[in-house]
């Protein structure tokens, strides 16, 4: 499954089969891209497995407005619940196809929906249960008969083939209670307003708070974590209601072959789209505006800076607190001397500094520095 395009303009996908397959977490502030990242992920599907092999259940807390067009398709397994009725009535038909996919899998000694496949010959959808706007369908509290069917299908539903995406513009451990939030080992975070939420969708990290908007997102895997810029679907209909482009293939497509139907944005594109950089035509065109200065070769900056940039380039900006707990080499030096640093890179001009006091903060851009208003 597609997660977004890396920095260096590489394509960075999941694998979803055998013991690799995980649920997932997606948070983010209203209209930074959380809805385009569910189409994006669920295309990157159709566009490499046929129905046979991947289908949907989902779930839309805005009434329709994002997976309502799922209406026909053949990757759509049921109707998309919009109401919590609704929603209740898909979580106990999930609660019955695992089990019933438990008890095929008894009958021939498999563990798994892949040993059951390799057993039998016999074809196995799996599963990808979509819900976009949780909160809006239900209350995942002890009250509610929900939550223990949900806690159960996080811990068994992979091996049946069933994996889910929690996604919600304000996730905390009472909406996402942490018997659920611990199941889900890949978290995607969006730009978000607020440390707290950043911090419960990235396990204590408050970096999505810098991020630039519309796509711009941390993806933490659990093992790893990337900046990536997340793909957009524009001919959506034309994608789901289809025939895939990509059938069922060992090898991972190209982003050549993704860019057919996916907008897939370079990195300088997107700098220019979020931050208002003038392009290469308009700075020809205008000869008033001041030279940029040169692109700094990395022998010429302290070593002593070297990790706080790259860390910077990686999760925008940083405060020195967050520089002594995450990067290990800065962690006995004292936050003022950290901040110290910051105003070092700076006047090197590699990157800029915001705020004062212990709320200085430092963001990095290499080759490229510009005062941004």
């Amino acid at each position: 499954m597609a997660i977004g395009v890396h920095v260096r303009g590489e394509l960075v996908e999941e694998e979803l089969s055998g013991d690799r397959l995980q649920h997932f977490v997606v948070g983010g502030a209203p209209r930074q891209g959380k809805s385009q990242w569910i189409l994006s992920a669920m295309g990157s599907l159709v566009h490499r497995y046929n129905p046979q092999q991947i289908q949907f259940i989902c779930g839309d807390g805005k009434g329709g407005v994002t997976l309502g067009f799922l209406q026909g398709s053949p990757y759509l397994l049921q109707p998309v619940a919009y109401t919590r009725a609704a929603a209740s009535e898909l979580v106990n038909g999930l609660k019955e196809l695992v089990s019933d996919r438990y008890a095929q899998f008894r009958q021939v000694n498999a563990q798994t929906i892949d040993d059951y496949i390799a057993s039998t010959g016999v074809s196995m959808p799996y599963i990808g249960v979509f819900w976009d706007e949780f909160q809006d369908l239900f209350t995942l509290d002890p009250r509610q008969p929900e939550l223990p069917i949900l806690e159960s299908l996080a811990s068994l539903a992979p091996a049946a083939g069933v994996f889910f995406v929690w996604s919600s513009q304000r996730i905390d451990g009472k909406l996402l209670p942490p018997q659920i939030n611990s199941k889900c080992l890949s978290h995607v975070c969006l730009k978000v307003q607020k440390d707290k939420d950043s911090e419960f969708v990235l396990n204590g990290d408050p970096a999505g708070v810098n991020l630039l908007g519309k796509g711009d997102l941390i993806y933490d895997n659990g093992k790893e974590t990337h900046r990536l810029q997340g793909l957009y679907l524009p001919h959506r209909d034309a994608v789901f209601k289809s025939t895939p482009t990509l059938t069922s293939h060992p090898d991972a497509p190209t982003l050549d072959q993704f860019s057919q139907e996916f907008a897939v944005p370079t990195p300088r594109d997107y700098l220019e789209k979020c931050l208002n950089l003038p392009t290469a035509e308009s700075v020809e065109a205008e000869p008033e505006s001041p030279p940029t200065p040169p692109e700094i070769e990395w022998d010429e900056i302290p070593d002593y800076l070297h990790e706080l940039i790259k860390f910077s380039i990686r999760f925008g900006w940083v405060t020195a607190r967050k520089i002594k707990s995450d990067v290990s080499v800065y962690r006995n030096s004292s936050t003022d001397e950290i901040r110290s640093f910051f105003l070092a890179a700076q006047n090197l001009g590699v990157g800029m500094v915001r705020g004062s006091g212990d709320r200085l903060q430092y963001a990095a851009i290499l080759g490229e520095t510009r005062e941004y208003r």
